[in-house]
C-alpha cells in the first residue's frame, strides 16, 4: 500500500539525516562554551586611616579629611567574569551611631561622618543600616588578579568649638567592618539588595583620629581715658575688654606689656605725637587698681585662667596721672598681650 511504502523509505531520507547532524552540532557547541564559574578570591585593607592631624575647632568650620581603602581579587582559574563588592562600615569604637558617629578621648567626643562621595553628601553605611554600603564591580579576566583604591572621605563636624583639647580616635576593626562579594557571569547592575544576597567574607581594619589643638585668639576694645583738662592733676581711671577664646580645658595666663613709651622699668605712658610729651599710666587686674599688670609670666600675669572654647571677656583696669606741664593734644600708647599656655 502507499501509506506502508511511504513509512518505510522516511528514515532514509535525506533531509531528516542532515536535520539531526546538525541539531547534534549545536549540542555540542552549546557544551563547550558554557560559563565556569571563576574561583576568586577577594580582599580589602585599609592603605591609610583617616586622620585629620592637628586641628583647630575654634573658628567652628567643618574639616575634611580622607583615609585610602585598598582592594583585590584574583581570579585563579574558570571563565573572565564580573565580581560585585559591597563594602560596609558601621559605627566604629567611638560610639555614638551612624549620624553623627563619634570619635572619643576618654568621656570627651568630637562629632564626625565617612562618606561615600567627595562632596561629603552621602554617608557610607553597612546592610543593617539605614545608609547604604559601597558597591562596586569589577572585571576580572581568567588567571588574573586586579587591585584598585577606594577613598575614605572624613568630615569633622562644624560648630564644636567646645571641643575638649587632646587627642581624639575611632578604631574599626573585624566587628565595624565587612566585606560582602560576589561573582557573576554578566555585566549586569548590581542594587543594595543584593549586598544581602551573600553571606560577609571578609572584614578591613583602619582607624579615624584627629588632634584638638590648644588654641587662643584675643581681641580687644580701645581704653579711653576721655577728655581731661590740661591743668588737670589728679587722677582719671578707665576700662578696656578683652575677649579672648581658648580651646576648652586649656590653662593659660593673660600678660601686658609696658607699651611703646616706656622709659625704664614698670613705668607706662602714652605720647603725644606731636610734642612727644608723655603722660605716665598704669594697667591693673582689679577695679581697686592695686594689683598690677605685667607680663612677667606666672608673677605679675593674670593666672589661673581656663578655656571654655567661647569667647571670655576679661576687663582691663586703667589709671592715669595727667599732669599741669603736658601740652594739649591727644596722647596714645600700644599694649601687646601675651597668651601662655
Amino acid at each position: 500500500m502507499q501509506t506502508k511504502a511511504f513509512l518505510a523509505i522516511w528514515p532514509r531520507n535525506p533531509l531528516r539525516y542532515a536535520f539531526m547532524a546538525l541539531f547534534s552540532g549545536f549540542c555540542a557547541l552549546n557544551a563547550s562554551t558554557s560559563w565556569a564559574a571563576p574561583a576568586m578570591n577577594c580582599t580589602a585593607s585599609s592603605a591609610t586611616d583617616i586622620n585629620s592631624g592637628i586641628i583647630d575647632v575654634l573658628p567652628g568650620a567643618a574639616i575634611p579629611m580622607v583615609g585610602t581603602l585598598n582592594y583585590s581579587c584574583t581570579n585563579s582559574n574558570g571563565s573572565t567574569g564580573w565580581v560585585y563588592f559591597c563594602f560596609g562600615i558601621k559605627t566604629g569604637s567611638g560610639g555614638g551611631g551612624y549620624d553623627p558617629r563619634q570619635l572619643a578621648n576618654g568621656s570627651n567626643k568630637l562629632n564626625y561622618q565617612i562618606y561615600q562621595d567627595a562632596a561629603r553628601t552621602q554617608i557610607w553605611g553597612d546592610r543593617s543600616s539605614a545608609y547604604m554600603p559601597v558597591i562596586l564591580k569589577v572585571n576580572v579576566g581568567k588567571k588574573a588578579t586586579v587591585a584598585g583604591q577606594m577613598p575614605l572621605y572624613g568630615l569633622i563636624a562644624g560648630g564644636q568649638s567646645t571641643a575638649f583639647a587632646g587627642n581624639y580616635s575611632s578604631a574599626f576593626s573585624s566587628g565595624n567592618t565587612e566585606i560582602v562579594w560576589n561573582s557573576t557571569k554578566k555585566n549586569t547592575i548590581i542594587v543594595p539588595n543584593d549586598c544581602n544576597k551573600a553571606t560577609p567574607s571578609g572584614s578591613f581594619d583602619f582607624a579615624v583620629a584627629a588632634t584638638v589643638d590648644s588654641r587662643c585668639y584675643a581681641t580687644t576694645s580701645t581704653l579711653d581715658f576721655g577728655s581731661v583738662s590740661s591743668l588737670a592733676t589728679g587722677q582719671v581711671t578707665g576700662q578696656a575688654t578683652i575677649n579672648l577664646q581658648c580651646t576648652n580645658g586649656t590653662t593659660y595666663k593673660v600678660g601686658l606689656d609696658n607699651g611703646q613709651n616706656s622709659t625704664g622699668g614698670t613705668n607706662r605712658s602714652m605720647a603725644n605725637a606731636v610734642t612727644g610729651t608723655l603722660v605716665r599710666y598704669d594697667l591693673y587686674q582689679d577695679a581697686a587698681r592695686s594689683v598690677r599688670w605685667g607680663n612677667t609670666n606666672g608673677v605679675d600675669t593674670l593666672n589661673g585662667q581656663s578655656g571654655t572654647g567661647v569667647s571670655t571677656p576679661i576687663t582691663v583696669y586703667g589709671q592715669a596721672y595727667p599732669n599741669a606741664t603736658a601740652t594739649a593734644g591727644d596722647y596714645s600708647d600700644t599694649i601687646a598681650i601675651a597668651v601662655y599656655f
